[in-house]
C-alpha cells in the first residue's frame, strides 16, 4: 500500500503552517484552520462515542463517517478539490432512513442526553453543527474574494460539504435515539417554562439535587 503520510508526527506547532499529509497547509489564525480544528475534534468525538456504542449497528455507520470526515478535511486543505460529492451525500441519506427505523414518532423536543453512549452521539452532534457553522463562514469570505480571482469551482466547491454536515447531525440525532432505546434508557422530553423553585404545588422540585 502506498504511503500517504510524509511522517507520522502532530501538525507543526508555533504559528508554522498544519496541513493533511506532505502538502501542508494554512496559517493556524484563519478559518480554513479553525474549520479543520473542528472536523478533527468532530472526528474524536464520533470515535469516543464508537468506543462505547450499545445500538449494534452505531459502529459500522459512524465508522464509515470518519472516513468521509478524513476526505472532508483532504478537500479542505486542497483549494481545487470539492469537499466530498453527491455519492457521499446520498449514503448518508440511505443511513439515515435506515437509522431512523423502528423509533417512536417524537412528540416533543428530547432533551440531549441519556445513556453514556447516547451523550456522547449527542455531544458528536453539537459539533457538527459548529462544523457546518465554521463552513459557512468559510464559504461566504471566499464568496466575497475579488470577482477576477473566484471561478464557479470555487463557489460551488463546498456545497456537497453543506449537505453533507446537514444530514449528518440530523443522522447522529436518530443513532443517539437508537442508543437509548439500546440502553433502555427512557427519553427526557423538554418541559417549557417550567417553575425553578424549591417548592413546587408543595412538594420538592424533582429536577432539583
Amino acid at each position: 500500500m502506498e504511503d500517504r503520510l510524509s511522517s507520522t508526527t502532530a501538525p507543526a506547532r508555533n504559528g508554522k503552517p498544519i496541513g493533511i499529509g506532505a502538502g501542508g497547509g494554512p496559517e493556524k489564525d484563519n478559518p480554513v484552520a479553525d474549520l479543520l480544528g473542528v472536523i478533527d475534534e468532530l472526528n474524536s468525538y464520533i470515535g469516543l462515542a464508537i468506543s462505547c456504542a450499545a445500538w449494534p449497528k452505531t459502529p459500522k455507520i459512524l465508522t464509515a463517517v470518519q472516513h468521509d470526515l478524513v476526505d472532508f478535511a483532504a478537500g479542505i486543505g486542497t483549494p481545487d478539490q470539492p469537499l466530498l460529492t453527491a455519492l457521499h451525500v446520498g449514503r448518508l441519506e440511505r443511513q439515515f432512513e435506515n437509522a431512523s427505523r423502528g423509533l417512536a414518532p417524537l412528540k416533543d423536543y428530547i432533551l440531549p442526553g441519556g445513556s453514556q453512549s447516547a451523550s456522547q452521539v449527542h455531544v458528536s452532534r453539537a459539533v457538527c453543527r459548529r462544523a457546518e457553522q465554521c463552513l459557512v463562514s468559510l464559504a461566504g469570505l471566499e464568496d466575497q474574494a475579488p470577482t477576477m480571482i473566484r471561478t464557479r469551482s470555487d463557489r460551488d466547491r463546498y456545497r456537497y460539504g453543506m449537505a453533507y454536515l446537514d444530514k449528518l447531525s440530523d443522522l447522529l440525532f436518530v443513532i443517539a435515539r437508537q442508543e437509548n432505546k439500546a440502553a433502555d434508557h427512557p427519553e427526557v422530553p423538554w418541559q417549557p417554562e417550567r417553575e425553578m423553585t424549591l417548592v413546587v404545588d408543595g412538594d420538592e422540585d424533582p429536577y432539583l439535587c
